[in-house]
């Protein structure tokens, strides 16, 4: 999605900051290093507050999300999948197309020390099934169009990633349980299988 891209520079310029602040502190505010790509986001929102993090073209209308506004929506939803039961070091399946609701989830399942598993939303719903039993994942966040190939999800918790859009209706309030670290993986990407089975990488 080109809108994203074209504003990802802050976070590339953010990640060769970190790298170098470790010996040399930053002039001003704490001098901590970012742990985790959730840490990296709450970075951003500190540098670039209302600069525009996510975006997507909608029917000839832009969608856009701050990095402010993005670390909010992250710590409710985070919040809303704690209270659902997601804990540190789960796995939870995120499938659905590229749009700042995308991103939203991804750093709301980060904020709770979870493993997103990212899913082509292209795939049927027997392959995700399979996929979301290899890897343990019993938090599913999918699109609408993705639900529908599903009669049946078992004992997974869903969650609808276009709900992801606006904070929780119930006034959830954001709050991290796991404190990712370093070696702690935040997710895990398949293959696209075309000629063999999907692979986790």
């Amino acid at each position: 999605m080109q809108g994203i891209q074209e504003y990802s520079e802050p976070f590339r310029r953010l990640s060769m900051d970190v790298k170098t602040e470790s010996k040399s502190p930053p002039a001003s505010g704490p001098p901590w290093e970012a742990r985790s790509l959730f840490d990296l986001l709450s970075r951003a929102a500190a540098a670039y507050g209302e600069k525009t993090a996510l975006q997507v073209s909608r029917g000839g209308r832009w969608t856009r999300l701050s990095y402010r506004e993005l670390l909010a929506l992250a710590e409710a939803w985070g919040g809303q999948l704690a209270a659902a039961g997601l804990a540190p070091g789960d796995r939870a399946l995120l499938v659905a197309d590229a749009s700042p609701e995308w991103g939203v989830a991804y750093f709301a399942l980060l904020s709770q020390g979870a493993t997103a598993v990212p899913l082509d939303p292209q795939l049927n719903a027997p392959d995700i099934a399979a996929l979301a039993a290899r890897t343990g994942a019993r938090v599913w966040v999918l699109s609408k169009t993705v639900q529908e190939r599903f009669e049946d999800v078992g004992e997974a918790r869903l969650f609808e990633v276009e709900g992801f859009s606006s904070a929780p209706g119930d006034g959830t309030q954001g709050v991290t349980r796991g404190e990712a670290g370093e070696s702690d993986v935040a997710s895990i990407p398949f293959t696209s299988g075309t000629t063999l089975a999907p692979k986790g990488v």
